[in-house]
């Protein structure tokens, strides 16, 4: 078989996989695609091809999980990451984003902590308000480095909502600001060097993809129905218990 079929066909079973992650637990596709597309593709291919394969699954997930969607609830976040968005993407990276980082993996360890706690005695909630400042918070991180994810879901696993509203609103939430992000970054390259990074390679890669990623979804949804709410919870927490520790530790 040919190479470049070969490294076709792994682009599309990495993609899958990254997808059926997000459909299970509304989140994770960007952490898994990253991890394993490197391995048969340029690292900035691998980025712009994962910031438009988002949208696609954020989309699809989004609609099978419509039922749980409400957006009262998902407002707060989508505007908390559209505003803090830009303010990473322009500025912050000329700040010292080791200290950035670090700063969210404190806070992720103490709400993972904090969940482990209390959930003991009652469901441990973080109020609404702070909705608002981990989204900005998230849109910021999001805008410098790619990794807003992490607040966000710590906030919405932490509202006594079912598993399906959980998916729908993460998936509202990163559906828009991936495309506002997406617009802000296609501008910008427009702007300073007249062209963006996307290719016929790309283009390609993504089509590909789709249909495993179909396949993978729809999986991934059927799977979320069967999960305990308790367990899909306690897998999340420790996950962002994880990420706040690499975050803190190894920026």
């Amino acid at each position: 078989m040919p190479p470049e079929i070969t490294a076709l066909i792994l682009v599309a079973l990495f993609m899958a996989g990254a997808a059926f992650v997000q459909s299970v637990s509304g989140f994770g596709m960007a952490i898994v695609a990253v991890a394993t597309l490197p391995l048969v593709m340029d690292l900035k291919d691998a980025i712009a091809l994962i910031a438009v394969f988002n949208l696609f699954v954020s989309t699809l997930t989004l609609f099978w999980n419509r039922s749980g969607f409400c957006w009262k609830d998902a407002r707060p976040l989508v505007i908390g990451m559209i505003i803090g968005i830009p303010l990473g993407y322009h500025f912050l990276q000329n700040t010292n984003s080791t200290l950035l980082i670090r700063v969210l993996g404190a806070v992720l360890i103490l709400i993972a902590i904090s969940d482990t706690l209390l959930a003991r005695k009652s469901q441990f909630s973080l109020p609404t308000w702070s909705a608002w400042p981990l989204a900005m918070f998230g849109g910021v991180i999001g805008g410098a480095f790619n990794v807003g994810g992490p607040p966000i879901v710590a906030y919405t696993y932490s509202q006594r909502w079912s598993k399906t509203q959980v998916v729908a609103t993460l998936q509202t939430v990163f559906l828009i600001a991936g495309f506002f992000r997406n617009g802000l970054m296609i501008s910008h390259d427009l702007a300073t060097s007249g062209r963006n990074d996307w290719s016929w390679s790309l283009a390609t890669n993504l089509l590909a993809s789709i249909p495993l990623a179909i396949l993978a979804i729809w999986l991934g949804k059927r799977c979320l129905d069967r999960i305990p709410q308790n367990t899909l919870r306690a897998t999340v927490f420790t996950f962002i218990f994880l990420m706040g520790v690499k975050y803190l530790f190894f920026p």
